[in-house]
């Protein structure tokens, strides 16, 4: 009996070392033409896997390569799990890679159908939208006073404000949405909600948030002197009170994560999902703050992961 549990636990040990030790291809793919955060992302994954010792990580730029080369690669690679960084490199991946799990980050509306990423079995990912709990708690925080909040949207994002409306009890605020239905219809929507809100909040829209438009409301939103919610670091810079992004290094070894769970779990694409991103960069204008007259605590600039205080900041 001794020896056979002896031959018995030497089989288990030698499995589970044969496991630890058992090596994963990984192919990362991304576009260094998009954004530059992208190669933050690209290494915060590689550098949380490359800890465990158990997982070939090979990178490839769309800048550089055809999708086709890559894909070639990929398979000759062996590849167990793709990590697709940017709306163009998850789309062609899941469209061309149809048994390989392919996790993605950094795609502003995943929900998009010309990427068919939200129905396809085989993804999971990182959803770009901090969730609103988070940037309302960041606001009241920054200015407690405030009750009512507009939000502009389109088709595109009716499901992410549809969200937001039914839970607005719950963030202690009063919701006011409003529909743009057309381009070019953003300057009269400002001067239809102006007097019935006391902050703008901008959603993962890129039907309405164009560069243009988005710089127009900030300016807008200053005359008026009430409070310009952005999602983005480099529209605070550009005169935004605010913003609660994700942090890029965090989406990174969030991804790792992603994949231990596919490779070692065992957890298949579609029960991992597509999750919030789970690290956070708080960004405040302390030069837009003065502007519109919000007297802001230092405790709360403290708070802040940045602060723009001046204009070479």
């Amino acid at each position: 009996m001794t020896r056979l549990l002896t031959i018995i636990f030497l089989i288990f040990f030698n499995f589970n070392l044969l496991y630890a030790n058992a090596k994963y291809n990984i192919v990362v793919v991304q576009n260094t033409n998009e954004l530059s955060q992208f190669n933050e992302v690209a290494s915060s994954f590689a550098f949380t896997l490359n800890q465990k010792k158990n997982y070939n990580i090979k990178q490839f730029d769309l800048k550089s390569r055809e999708i086709d080369d890559i894909v070639k690669e990929i398979n000759k690679f062996n590849t167990n799990l793709i990590y697709a960084i940017g709306d163009r490199s998850a789309a062609l991946l899941a469209e061309k890679t149809k048994n390989i799990p392919i996790i993605f980050s950094m795609i502003l509306n995943y929900k998009n159908p010309k990427l068919r990423l939200a129905e396809n079995k085989n993804v999971a990912g990182i959803s770009l939208e901090v969730p609103a709990e988070i940037t309302f708690m960041q606001l009241q925080m920054l200015v407690p006073t405030i009750k009512k909040v507009g939000i502009f949207y389109s088709e595109r994002s009716k499901e992410i404000v549809d969200n937001i409306v039914a839970r607005q009890a719950e963030f202690g605020l009063e919701i006011i949405a409003y529909e743009i239905k057309k381009d070019g219809a953003i300057e009269k929507a400002f001067r239809d909600i102006r007097k019935r809100v006391e902050a703008i909040y901008m959603v993962a829209d890129p039907v309405i948030y164009t560069k243009d438009n988005t710089i127009l409301l900030i300016n807008e939103c200053k005359k008026a002197k009430i409070p310009f919610i952005a999602y983005s670091d480099a529209f605070v810079k550009a005169g935004a009170l605010m913003s609660v992004s994700p942090s890029y290094s965090t989406i990174g070894s969030q991804a790792a994560s992603l994949a231990e769970n596919i490779l070692i779990d065992k957890t298949p694409p579609e029960k991992v999902g597509v999750v919030s991103p789970i690290g956070t960069f708080f960004v405040i204008n302390a030069l837009t703050s003065q502007e519109i007259g919000i007297t802001t605590d230092e405790n709360v600039l403290n708070f802040a992961d940045k602060v723009y205080r001046n204009l070479e900041d």
